[in-house]
């Protein structure tokens, strides 16, 4: 579906505007952070990136382990910033910008599929959300990762809605460094490639399963062959015990304590697990036994998810919440809107 759309002096103007006002509200937090007493907030994950870009730049070895493979992209971007910039600092300012310049991406894109007041109104909610100005001061992947996606969707928009073979290249791949930035880079280009599969026709599907098909069944074959003998030759082993052992983490640390916001609450899931232990093995003992209060603990932290309004009762809280939640509240009524008027296939992406 190709949809004609030029950019007019005015949405030039516009994205002027949007620009200075993102980079003028991001900065400003980045220096008070920086000029604070604490300085630049640093977690256990921001230390733990640090020291993997560090070991890739001094002997540039890839591990194995399983928060190394899931984290990929992030980790060899941070090793390349940190053997240009030297110093966090630098890096950090780099992600501030990247995700201030973001604002001209949200525009693009919401220009594209809808309109230039669609356009106007999803850059200032962009450039004014306190999330992203938060997360741009610590060294984590969420920043980076935010503006990568935003960069794959305006070139996934601009090939397939603006017809631009240019960015046929550029979208297959930000497509890829999305998978392999972060494991939910793995989960968005999933959906964003079953929204894409939707927007065909049915007899072009069936015609590129003719035309392609076979190469594709054999190249998924030939995936499947190297990891099978990858795990049969031992080559996989650290892989596999690290993730047995993150998930063992998670259920005895989170799960066993009944942490549904992985810290301490008084909103916490009191239970009582069960460890009896079977055939020398924790994790799945643990599962087996404790299976229903794990559902629980997962129901409600995909609940707890949608923000903290869904536990806490004050009534003030709850109202400045649903404040704060109107621009989420006006795209779920465009979304409707889109719903109705067939617009779903434009929209979805």
């Amino acid at each position: 579906m190709i949809v004609e759309k030029k950019l007019h002096k005015q949405d030039y103007l516009w994205m002027l505007l949007l620009l200075a006002g993102s980079l003028y509200y991001y900065l400003d937090y980045f220096f008070k952070v920086r000029n604070s007493a604490g300085g630049f907030p640093l977690t256990a994950d921001g230390i733990w990136y640090l020291e993997r870009a560090q070991a890739l730049l001094n002997h540039f070895s890839l591990s194995l382990h399983v928060d190394d493979i899931l984290y990929i992209g992030y980790n060899l971007l941070l090793t390349l910033l940190l053997g240009i910039l030297k110093n966090t600092e630098s890096i950090l300012l780099v992600q501030v910008i990247c995700t201030a310049g973001g604002v001209i991406l949200v525009y693009r894109i919401a220009f594209r599929i809808f309109d230039r007041l669609t356009a106007v109104f999803a850059g200032i909610a962009y450039a004014s959300s306190l999330d992203l100005h938060t997360w741009t001061v610590f060294i984590l992947s969420d920043s980076f990762f935010t503006s990568l996606l935003l960069l794959n969707i305006f070139t996934l928009t601009e090939y397939f809605w603006g017809g631009i073979k240019i960015y046929k290249w550029p979208a297959l791949a930000t497509t890829i460094w999305v998978m392999l930035f972060r494991p939910t880079g793995f989960v968005a280009a999933v959906l964003i490639a079953a929204t894409l599969i939707l927007l065909f026709e049915r007899a072009t599907i069936r015609n590129l399963i003719k035309a392609h098909g076979q190469k594709l069944a054999l190249l998924l074959a030939a995936g499947v062959s190297v990891l099978a003998l990858l795990f049969y030759w031992g080559k996989l082993d650290a892989f596999y015990v690290s993730l047995h052992y993150n998930f063992k983490l998670l259920f005895y640390n989170v799960y066993a304590k009944g942490w549904i916001y992985d810290i301490h609450t008084k909103f916490d899931h009191i239970w009582f697990p069960n460890y009896t232990i079977i055939d020398d093995n924790e994790l799945w003992s643990f599962v087996y036994f404790n299976w229903r209060d794990i559902l629980v603990m997962m129901h409600k932290k995909a609940l707890v998810f949608m923000g903290y309004w869904v536990v806490y009762s004050d009534p003030q809280y709850r109202l400045s919440m649903f404040i704060f939640s109107i621009p989420t509240i006006l795209f779920l009524l465009g979304l409707a809107n889109c719903v109705f008027e067939r617009k779903v296939a434009r929209a979805s992406l």
